[in-house]
């Protein structure tokens, strides 16, 4: 036998997908917003935007996907952080830190790392500077290069400044890995 449904029941069955929509068009939405700050952290890693631009952006989102953004932005950042652009990784998540003293602690060791390896490739410079261009001059000279053409010799093209410079950047990489593994857990905590 059939069961005869009363008006409400109806009406129930008729709105339940508006709910069910609702909900769906806000986590769309939050995703839609989630996905901007995923590329402004590759802007911002790429020096195509300023972290200023960046923040002021993520701070005119609504207030609900505000907080998600920001989270999602610093992931990204983590994640997209290598030698090349730890400075900038690194004033991003100073500034953007939750004030917790883990997040200072993680913040502090990227700046670290950035400074390690800041100072390694001011020695490997000096080193240039000093050993590296007589090196290069030694090269030039038994190549038959001389006079006026090795004044504007640059060191920094030479294989001994690449491939010291790479040395230096695959030590910060392998310093950096597992910070970005701890940074990540952190930033997964958060949301």
């Amino acid at each position: 036998m059939v069961k005869i449904k009363s008006s409400r029941e109806l009406a129930m069955e008729r709105t339940a997908h508006l709910a069910a929509g609702g909900r769906e068009a806000l986590a769309y939405e939050q995703q839609k917003y989630i996905r901007a700050a995923e590329a402004l952290a590759g802007s911002f890693l790429s020096e195509k935007a300023t972290l200023e631009q960046v923040l002021e952006s993520i701070n005119r989102y609504p207030q609900e996907a505000a907080a998600k953004a920001r989270q999602s932005f610093l992931r990204a950042i983590v994640a997209g952080a290598d030698p090349g652009n730890i400075e900038r990784a690194a004033a991003a998540l100073n500034r953007c830190r939750d004030g917790g003293a883990e997040s200072g602690s993680l913040a502090a060791a990227a700046e670290s790392i950035r400074q390690r390896h800041r100072d390694s490739l001011a020695a490997i410079r000096y080193r240039a500077e000093q050993e590296g261009r007589e090196a290069l001059l030694k090269q030039l000279s038994a190549a038959g290069i001389g006079g006026s053409a090795v004044d504007g010799a640059n060191p920094e093209r030479s294989a001994w400044w690449q491939a010291e410079t790479a040395r230096a950047f695959d030590t910060c990489a392998a310093a950096l890995a597992d910070l970005k593994r701890q940074l990540l857990a952190h930033l997964g905590r958060d949301t």
